[in-house]
This record gives structure tokens, sequence and C-alpha cells, in this order.
């Protein structure tokens, strides 16, 4: 159950209100509720989404951006002369508008469906575990922590 794993893995020794919050979770019968369990599979799903969508959304800037700043360097002569917004305009022209998201687009997408999914959606549930006040007025260590 995950009060013994509680125990044995003493994080009560390290934070005795995350302690208390599990064994108040678990009940008597020592184990999580599906409720609980859901909740937690949402907030990480519309994390992960909304991370996910982001990327998608910003895809194009940052092939532009990295465009601009490879430009400079030795080897690479300018193609864009006219600023950001200009530079987007002729990438569309010169190369079309689905080529911002043919490189690199699942890659990135996967990426920040699992990585960023865990970091934006878990992050106010680790928050709150970590922290003895109630939800949300957490210390600024307590947030880093987190």
């Amino acid at each position: 159950s995950i009060t013994d794993f509680v125990s044995r893995a003493r994080i009560g020794t390290f934070c005795p209100c995350l302690r208390q919050k599990v064994e108040h979770l678990a009940g008597s019968s020592g184990r999580l509720s599906v409720s609980m369990a859901s909740s937690v599979g949402l907030e990480y799903l519309s994390g992960a989404l909304a991370s996910s969508l982001t990327y998608t959304l910003f895809s194009p800037l940052e092939i532009i951006k990295t465009r601009l700043q490879l430009q400079h360097a030795p080897g690479w002569s300018p193609i864009y002369h006219h600023g950001f917004l200009r530079s987007l305009h002729d990438a569309m022209l010169q190369d079309g508008i689905l080529r911002f998201w043919q490189h690199g687009l699942v890659m990135g997408v996967c990426r920040d469906f699992f990585y960023s999914g865990v970091r934006t959606g878990m992050y106010p549930r680790c928050r709150d575990a970590i922290s003895c006040k109630p939800a949300g007025e957490a210390s600024l260590l307590e947030k880093v922590a987190a």
C-alpha cells in the first residue's frame, strides 16, 4: 500500500507534512482512491496537451529565430536582412507554410507531451504535497523543491 511505501522510504523523516497528507488521502485502507488517480491523470493530460499545443504553435517562430542566429555563424551567408517579421514572411514565401512543421515536429511534440506534461501538470500536486500550508501558499523554498 502507499502508506507502507511512505514508511519504508522514510519520506516522513524529510517531510512530515507529506506523510500526513499521504496517510490522509489513503485513509484506513492504505490505498489511494480512484478519483484521486483520475484527477492526477487529468492534471497530467491537461499539462501535456497545453505544452504540445504551445510547441506546435510556436514552432515557426523557433525556426526563424534559429535561422537568424545561424546566419551570423562562420561559413553561413546572411539570407534574412530585415528583422524577425520580415524574415518570417520571406521564409513562408520561399519554403511554403507547411515547411515550418515538417522537420522535428513529431519529436518535439512527444518531448513536450511527456516532459512538460509532468512538469506543468504535476507541479501543483508536488508543491502542495511538500508544503505544510494550505494549497497554493507554499514558500519560495517549497516551490523550488517541487
